[in-house]
């Protein structure tokens, strides 16, 4: 219930975020100081988890301020499908956010906000009746993932004048983590620091933003392996990253209808050198319901592999890193095509999207080479991914919304003249949604389909036949439910999540032997927890 917002936007964003953004960014923006005094969110499903999260704002003179305190208490211990694991873990999380805003609105000139958060997690997952204590046992399989993490966001910003500001933004979290996968007991300690100070000017049809940034990465992680399958990827893994950049973007509107963003950054990596980032965004407004957006550029990133790809601890297959690795770079362009319509009580939209990306350098884990063992290596041959999607949406009489959405995801590469599709994506996809909220009622009614095609999985052909799987997983279909009676000064909800019912058969390959060489957790590709009835309520004062 943190969360205010959630902006999802495909393609490259903008240089002033980092040169990171290759395919598309996900920006989350969490709640801000409002006149509620207390909001208070009570959850329980059927499952018995239980959630609470609680708000309070107030202010103190030109400052205003939000605490907001949430904590998950576990689920029982389910295993519906008898396979002695648990179908979801046992999760218990506690968190804090605290954000100051400070507005100088007799000068208007001043702004600045102060961000805390503080989150602990724990969740315990493995063979039915493992505790916390049994860690690392041979006797009995168990995860744990446990882990801290502090932050401190700053941002503020100075009106020079109407036409001219200066922006400061600045963040550095901690991440310390202790996880245990059977016997294999991993442990990581993380810094992480990004501060870019930056100008904005207006100019006649131009509004120019320029700045430095310097980003810092401390990464320790240490890998310690009962070591019965001869592993090769155990000790220790440090990093020590500094980039500093420049940047430069500039907005160009013509004519009213034309809009053109053009930026260009320069990083310099302290391991991996120099590097250039353009990126240029036109927008054009066809009509005055019809916009057409394309968009051109570079993005670059360097790997983390095992906190990015944590499944890989989930087989007793060895893990080999066979060079240094590069980082990531790609090229992506997209167009966007987006039309409305308006006839009487009814609004349309629809959209079009198409965006490609190409690698120069990939780093996935390959499970192609050795069904036996994952490679990760600089893959710098033909790898590309191309995404396509249409989307319609109506919305009637205002209280009647209903949107359609079908996604073609292609994403591959070519490995001995051979074209390779990455195992756990799907092709296609189709999201159906319905909202029913009339304007004169006290209660609103939300549903969603959610249907995803076959996804490639990884090879098994080597195991014996009673630990093999199928090469691809079978379609399936997701529907969720919820229905929210609206009272004054609360709400009451409830809702069902996966209503068919549907769960992956055997998802964990020789679950009778979990310290064989042949045990795997990593091919997971569908749901485990089955049909889930959640209900709660939300409070204002």
């Amino acid at each position: 219930t943190l969360i205010k917002n959630i902006y999802i936007s495909q393609g490259l964003a903008s240089v002033l975020q980092g040169p990171e953004s290759i395919t598309g960014q996900i920006n989350i923006s969490l709640k801000e100081h409002s006149k509620e005094k207390i909001f208070l969110n009570l959850y329980l499903n059927s499952f018995l988890s239980k959630q609470i999260n609680f708000d309070y704002n107030f202010s103190i003179g030109a400052w205003k301020s939000i605490l907001s305190i949430h904590s998950t208490q576990p689920a029982k211990e389910v295993d519906n499908n008898q396979d002695n694991f648990l179908d979801l873990p046992k999760t218990t999380k506690y968190s804090m956010y605290n954000k100051w805003t400070y507005d100088n609105k007799l000068k208007n000139r001043i702004f600045s906000s102060i961000t805390l958060r503080y989150l602990q997690e724990q969740r315990i997952g493995g063979e039915r009746g493992f505790n916390i204590e049994d860690k690392g046992s041979n006797l009995i399989y168990g995860q744990i993932i446990n882990f801290k993490q502090p932050e401190l966001l700053i941002k503020g910003s100075y009106k020079i004048n109407d036409n001219n500001d200066i922006i400061l933004l600045s963040g550095t979290s901690l991440h310390q983590q202790e996880s245990y996968f059977g016997t294999t007991k991993y442990t990581a300690d993380q810094i992480n620091h990004c501060s870019d100070i930056s100008y904005k000017h207006k100019w006649e049809d131009h509004q120019t933003t320029a700045g430095l940034s310097i980003k810092q990465l401390q990464l320790n992680e240490n890998i310690l392996l009962n070591n019965v399958f001869n592993l090769s990827y155990g000790g220790d893994y440090l990093k020590n990253e500094i980039i500093s950049g420049i940047f430069l973007e500039n907005t160009f509107k013509w004519n009213g209808n034309i809009e053109l963003y053009t930026g260009l950054r320069f990083d310099y990596h302290n391991e991996h050198g120099s590097f250039t980032t353009p990126r240029a965004l036109l927008k054009y407004d066809i009509t005055e319901n019809c916009i057409t957006r394309i968009s051109i550029g570079k993005g670059w990133k360097t790997k983390n592999i095992f906190t990015e790809h944590v499944y890989l601890f989930g087989s007793n297959k060895d893990i080999i890193i066979s060079e240094n690795l590069q980082p990531e770079e790609a090229v992506n362009f997209g167009v966007n095509f987006l039309q409305s319509f308006y006839f009487d009580n009814i609004e349309m939209q629809l959209i079009l999207d198409y965006y490609s990306t190409i690698f120069s350098n990939q780093i996935f884990p390959d499970h192609e080479t050795d069904p036996g063992a994952i490679y990760i290596y600089n893959f710098t041959d033909q790898s590309q991914s191309h995404s396509f999607q249409a989307e319609l949406g109506l919305e009637i009489n205002n209280f009647i919304g209903i949107k359609t959405a079908y996604n073609y995801l292609d994403v591959f590469r070519f490995m001995n003249n051979h074209k390779h599709q990455l195992p756990f994506i799907s092709k296609h996809h189709i999201l159906n949604t319905i909202s029913i909220q009339p304007t004169d009622k006290n209660w609103q009614f939300d549903s969603n389909i959610h249907w995803f095609g076959s996804k490639k999985l990884i090879n098994t052909s080597n195991n014996p036949t009673e630990h093999q799987r199928d090469d691809k997983s079978n379609p399936f279909s997701m529907i969720n439910l919820q229905f929210t009676k609206k009272l004054p000064k609360a709400d009451l909800y409830i809702g069902c999540e996966n209503i068919l019912n549907f769960t992956q058969e055997e998802p964990i390959i020789s679950w009778q032997d979990p310290f064989s060489q042949y045990f795997d957790i990593s091919n997971i590709w569908g749901p485990t927890k089955g049909r889930e009835f959640y209900c709660g309520t939300r409070i204002t004062f």
